[in-house]
C-alpha cells in the first residue's frame, strides 16, 4: 500500500513465534526506481502533517527518518497506540495504550535525547477518558481537547493556556500555526447543536458558528476562508475574520440537521438519513483554490466510492465512483490523491496510479 508517493509499503505478513508482522519500505525516486529498501517490524507508519518526516520500529526501537530514508535519530521502543511526528522532526508525541495510561497520559521525545511524560488528569485536576491532539505545522505548539478542556502546550510541553467548555465529542484541528478550530456541543430544547469554535493562538474566541454533527476535516485557506466537512453530507465555508456562513452543500441523501439528537439517541425516534447520508472524508484543494475533492461512500452500499468535485463557493461540479476497494487506502491518512501545479488529480488504485484533469 502507498504511504506517500515517494514511499511505499509492503506487508510480508508475520514472522517467529509471536507471529510479529513483517514489512519493507521502499524508497523511490520521481522516476518510481527504488533507491532504498529498508525492513521494519510492524506495518504501521507515522507520518508528520508535512510528509517530511516519519517514524517506523524496528529492532525494538522507534526510528525517525525523513522522506529520502535517512535516519536521523531514535529511542528505545515502548508499546504505543499512536505517535505523532512533529513537521519539524526534531520530537514525537506517543500517546500510549490503555494498560499504560493512555487515557489520561502523553509521552515527549527529543531529538537531544530528552523526554517528557505528561498526565492530563493533573492539568484537568480530573481522571479524563481520553483525549484528541494535534501539532502546529512549525511544530512550535500542539493542543489537546479532553473531558470539555482545550489545552495549548508549548513543544517543550508546558500548558501555556486552558479553555473549559463542551469540547471533547470530537476532533480539534490546528490551521496551520495561528488558529484552533474546535468543535463544541450545547443543548438546545431537545436538540442537540454543534458548533465549530474558532480561538488564535493567544485562547482568545475568535467566533462560532452552527455545523453539523461528525466533522471530518478542516481545512484553512490563507485567502480568509474556512471550509469544514461533515461525515453526514455537509459541507461548510466561513469567512475567518467574521465566522459568517459564506458557503453551505447539503447532499439530497442527507437530512438538514438531526431533528432530535437526544430523541434519536435513546431509541425514540430513529434518524431517517442514516441508511442514506453519504459519508465524507477528507478536503483535498487544488493549488489555485478553485478545486475541492473529497471522498464519499453510502453507508448501505459500500461497493461505491465517490470523489466529490467542488468549486470554491462548494457548487458541486462532479462526481467519480469506483467500485469497492479500488481506490488504495494507507493506515494512516486514507486514500493516496494529490494535486499537481497543473491541477492534474491524482488517485492510487488497485491498477495504478490515475490521473484527471480537472476544470
Amino acid at each position: 500500500s502507498m504511504c506517500y508517493p515517494k514511499v511505499v509499503l509492503l506487508e510480508k505478513g508475520e514472522k517467529g513465534v509471536g507471529k510479529v508482522p513483517e514489512a519493507e519500505l521502499l524508497f523511490l525516486d520521481k522516476f518510481g526506481t527504488v533507491k532504498k529498501r529498508l525492513p521494519i517490524d510492524w506495518e504501521e507508519v507515522f507520518w508528520s502533517k508535512n510528509n517530511k518526516y516519519l517514524c517506523v520500529y524496528k529492532d525494538k526501537k522507534i526510528i525517525i527518518l525523513d522522506a529520502e530514508g535517512t535516519e536521523l535519530w531514535s529511542y528505545k521502543y515502548f508499546p504505543i497506540t499512536s505517535i505523532l511526528v512533529s513537521p519539524s522532526g526534531d520530537y514525537v508525541i506517543e500517546i500510549p495504550d490503555y494498560e499504560l495510561g493512555g487515557y489520561c497520559t502523553m509521552k515527549l521525545y527529543y531529538a537531544n535525547g530528552k523526554s517528557k511524560k505528561i498526565d492530563l488528569g493533573d492539568v484537568v485536576e480530573r481522571r479524563p477518558d481520553g483525549y484528541y491532539l494535534d501539532i502546529s505545522e512549525n511544530g512550535e505548539y500542539f493542543a489537546v481537547t479532553i473531558f470539555g478542556y482545550l489545552i495549548l502546550f508549548n513543544k517543550e510541553g508546558e500548558v501555556l493556556w486552558k479553555r473549559e467548555g463542551t469540547f471533547g465529542s470530537e476532533l480539534h484541528y490546528f490551521l496551520k500555526n495561528q488558529f484552533i478550530g474546535a468543535v463544541a456541543d450545547k443543548d438546545v430544547g431537545d436538540e442537540r447543536i454543534r458548533e465549530f469554535c474558532l480561538y488564535d493562538i493567544k485562547g482568545n474566541l475568535l467566533w462560532k458558528n452552527k455545523v453539523f454533527l461528525g466533522v471530518q476535516d478542516v481545512y484553512y485557506e490563507d485567502e480568509g476562508r474556512i471550509y469544514v466537512i461533515s461525515g453526514w453530507g455537509h459541507f461548510f465555508c466561513f469567512d475567518t475574520k467574521s465566522g459568517n456562513l459564506l458557503a453551505k452543500y447539503s447532499d439530497r441523501r442527507a437530512p438538514t440537521f438531526f431533528p432530535s439528537w437526544k430523541a434519536r439517541s435513546s431509541g425514540k425516534q430513529k434518524h431517517p438519513g442514516n441508511n442514506a447520508a453519504p459519508n465524507w472524508r477528507g478536503i483535498i484543494i487544488s493549488p489555485d483554490h478553485s478545486r475541492i475533492i473529497t471522498r464519499a461512500f453510502r453507508p448501505n452500499e459500500r461497493e461505491i466510492e465517490r470523489i466529490e468535485i467542488f468549486d470554491n463557493n462548494l457548487k458541486n461540479l462532479e462526481q467519480k465512483e469506483y467500485p469497492d476497494k479500488y481506490i488504495k487506502w494507507t493506515r494512516l491518512e486514507g486514500p493516496v490523491m494529490k494535486f499537481s501545479k497543473d491541477n492534474l488529480l491524482s488517485i492510487m488504485t488497485k491498477e495504478g496510479l490515475k490521473s484527471y484533469e480537472i476544470k
